[in-house]
């Protein structure tokens, strides 16, 4: 029976992959703007659709779009977790740049950055967001209502009073988010997506490709079976969403883009900097009564790189609206397009503290990590509840994997990496030491420099120290000026961090620097350095520093060092702080250490769960619940002997 209803299914999205529906008046419009339907799912990486070449994935109604339509190659989100990613997608400005790029936070951003659904509902279109917003700044809930005419669950274009006008209409589809892939438990999974899908379509583990960096063991198998299956429900969904279009007799009217917010819900793919956390899949459908906006061949246009920066000017130029002049993407469609790269970043994720940034051009990517005593995957409290994370740890822990699946959760990474996306899909063969390459690498290396500068990437110093510097505007403004944010010069230090010994003299220089952010920087950067006694006795100095995230950090090297006292008080007393950035900031130095250190912070960890919530009057939910977060992580680590 289960065969049979998969089979129909087949059927049914074969016959609406290759017939149109004839017009009628219930969807046929008089007026010249394409209507246009907006699918955004989950996590997930091109790596496990059919259409981008896994003869193991079960997604015939993308596969369907992309041989009817447009596959792009060449895809990439500007963050790898959700909320940075759709801040960058909603207002057509980088997170970097916005101030918005640690998930989640709730930045101020300028009043005249609209939600860019805001120009088209301006220009007559009748605007719905089914349902997610997660944008990542202070005043969502305004701009959603200055944007959408519905943002709620079941609206869609189907709610307009008059059926000839023209609609955006979002779906934003849940099922292959991590939270189906991995983090609730199994009883959930089998509830929401193996109960819902037929035998035939469910994925057997035995079956799979596992990347190299996964251990190749039953339950590795099992939990990357229970991600295929559900991206094959989401495909499912598409399916329905598309179906609908149909039976409205407005499939050849509407303008359809599918894509993934960012790579997949996986550990190594989500949150990581790495070309598997930013590519996306995607597919457009474009009908031929507007095929004159593409102003390029097929081969042409799939091959594109395109840049989230570029989604809100493509669906305003589609509306025939001008782009505001805030925004710095370009119209894919467009025949002058020029987009050589991509620039992206992965920064704080919840409790997590991390500064990668990445450049890529489609066939290579390159890699920057500015804390490389950190590894690739940290303690993360709510996705270190999945099961696949672990028995990563287990096995981790208990020595059970080679050298590239021990690389995710061990000890820290290399300040550069490059891969060829095209020889090497997983990422694991590093490029950037070869001379074969060492022009690419020069090339990136200026690329992203100049991306940083250009963006004026407002991250590369801490969050607290952002807010503080900021207070009386938005980071978007305030830090535009170099008194307040002298990002060249930080920049400086920063590009030293994860060096060898012989720019180890440079970072202890600019401990005395009188910009303190250069200082911090310095500090950064030699926790990953092998250090002697004299070096010690410098840093200890930054002990008294006047900001309380250099203490930190000047702490944290001591007491990982040789278990200074003194280091040991100000990372509690910090720790206890009513700042709740400083104490973020201090707990989470405390949890990169190893877990054997926990135990002579459990006070502090006790403190902050119970107390910090009282106390940060002055704080909003997110950075209070970070330092929360961790504490209460740390806490369960001791707790259970890990």
């Amino acid at each position: 029976m289960h065969t049979v209803r998969y089979l129909l299914y087949l059927i049914s999205v074969s016959m609406w992959a290759c017939t149109s529906n004839p017009a009628s008046s219930k969807g046929e419009q008089t007026n010249s703007k394409p209507n246009i339907l907006w699918i955004t799912i989950e996590d997930t990486s091109p790596h496990f659709i059919g259409a981008y070449g896994n003869q193991h994935a079960k997604t015939p109604n993308m596969d369907a779009l992309g041989r009817e339509g447009f596959k792009m190659n060449n895809a990439f989100s500007t963050a790898t977790v959700c909320s940075p990613s759709r801040s960058c997608i909603i207002t057509g400005i980088h997170a970097n740049r916005l101030g918005t790029a640690n998930h989640r936070s709730t930045i101020e951003i300028p009043n005249d950055v609209k939600a860019f659904p805001y120009y088209l509902k301006e220009a007559g279109y009748f605007t719905t967001n089914n349902n997610k917003t997660d944008y990542n700044f202070a005043q969502e809930k305004a701009k959603v209502t200055e944007a959408w005419d519905f943002s709620k669950g079941k609206t869609g274009w189907w709610d307009r009073a008059d059926d000839q006008q023209p609609f955006f209409s979002v779906f934003n589809l849940m099922t292959s988010h991590e939270s189906y892939t991995m983090v609730n438990p199994h009883t959930f999974y089998e509830k929401k997506v193996k109960n819902v899908l037929s035998e035939v379509e469910l994925t057997k583990p035995e079956t799979i490709e596992l990347p190299t960096f996964y251990a190749d063991n039953k339950e590795m198998r099992s939990y990357m079976a229970r991600m295929y299956d559900c991206i094959t429900l989401t495909d499912k969904k598409i399916g329905e969403i598309i179906t609908r279009l149909k039976e409205d007799d407005l499939f050849e009217n509407t303008i359809i883009f599918v894509f993934a917010d960012h790579g997949e819900g996986l550990p190594r793919f989500k949150g990581a900097g790495l070309n598997l956390g930013h590519q996306v899949p995607m597919f457009v459908h474009v009908p031929e009564k507007y095929k004159h906006l593409l102003k390029t061949k097929k081969e042409e246009f799939e091959n594109r790189i395109v840049s989230f920066e570029d989604l809100a000017p493509t669906i305003l130029s589609l509306a025939g609206i001008e782009k505001p002049k805030y925004m710095q993407g370009e119209n894919i469609f467009g025949k002058d397009y020029q987009r050589q790269y991509v620039w992206g970043g992965r920064d704080g994720c919840g409790e997590v503290i991390d500064q990668v940034r990445t450049v890529t051009d489609g066939r290579y990517t390159y890699v920057r990590n500015y804390m490389t005593d950190y590894p690739i995957v940290q303690w993360h409290k709510y996705s270190d509840n999945a099961d696949i994370l672990k028995k990563m740890h287990k096995d981790t822990k208990g020595n059970a994997l080679d050298s590239i699946q021990y690389e995710v959760l061990g000890e820290g990474k290399k300040a550069e990496w490059l891969f060829d996306n095209q020889n090497d899909k997983w990422n694991v063969n590093d490029l950037s030491d070869e001379a074969a390459y060492q022009s690419l690498m020069t090339k990136f290396r200026a690329i992203n420099k100049k991306e940083i500068l250009k963006q004026r990437d407002l991250h590369f110093i801490p969050a607290g120290e952002a807010a503080k510097r900021s207070k009386e505007s938005t980071p978007f403004e305030a830090m535009s000026s170099d008194s307040v944010y002298p990002l060249e010069s930080l920049l400086q230090v920063a590009e030293l961090s994860g060096r060898s010994e012989y720019y180890k003299r440079k970072q202890l220089a600019f401990l005395s620097s009188t910009l303190p952010m250069q200082r911090y920087w310095a500090l950064v950067g030699l926790r990953a350095q092998e250090l002697d006694k004299e070096d010690l006795s410098q840093i200890k100095k930054l002990l008294d520093d006047e900001n309380p995230f250099n203490q930190i950090e000047a702490a944290t090297i001591l007491y990982r060092t040789n278990h200074s006292v003194e280091a040991k008080k100000i990372l509690e007393k910090q720790g206890k702080s009513d700042n709740a950035f400083i104490a973020w900031h201090a707990v989470r130095a405390i949890q990169m250490m190893p877990t054997s250190e926990y135990k002579a912070f459990a006070n502090t960890f006790r403190y902050v769960t119970t107390s910090l919530k009282g106390r940060a009057k002055n704080n909003r939910k997110h950075e209070i619940y970070n330092a929360i977060n961790g504490a209460s992580q740390a806490l369960e680590i001791i707790k259970s002997n890990y």
